[in-house]
């Protein structure tokens, strides 16, 4: 049996400057092992996917350098109606999902907060939630 080979003792690509990681629960490692390999002043970072936590690394002025968000309320009475639709046996539609790109420039203008991400503020009013309900014929 032969042994592993070894560790690599430097970076793979030594003049990236920067870094896309698709989803958040990839960012705290990714953050650590920018970090680890002491290029952490020289490599910005970007994810998609964002929420609280990586917005919230955003405006520390931390390594992420901007955030990609959806509205996850949104997304999820957009979801129900599909669902809905397929249990009833009527055509999909096309949902547009609200997505934002958060960085130095615009994270203050946002709340920071899991209320607000929960709330949809972050892209505007939720007066959708009666658009639903009208559209189900429960509002």
């Amino acid at each position: 049996m032969r042994p592993p080979p070894p560790a690599p003792t430097s970076c793979p690509t030594p003049k990236a400057g920067y870094y896309y990681t698709e989803f958040e629960d990839s960012l705290q490692p990714t953050v650590q092992g920018i970090q680890q390999s002491g290029r952490a002043s020289s490599i910005s970072l970007s994810v998609a996917a964002g929420t609280v936590d990586g917005l919230g690394l955003l405006k520390g002025g931390s390594l992420v350098k901007a955030a990609v968000v959806v509205d996850e309320a949104y997304e999820g009475w957009a979801l129900t109606d599909e669902i809905l639709r397929m249990a009833t046996k009527s055509a999909p539609v096309d949902e547009t999902i609200p997505t934002r790109l958060f960085t130095k420039q615009n994270i203050g203008t946002i709340q920071v907060t899991t209320a607000a991400q929960a709330s949809g503020v972050w892209f505007g009013s939720n007066s959708f939630e009666g658009d639903f309900a009208k559209l189900w014929g429960v509002g």
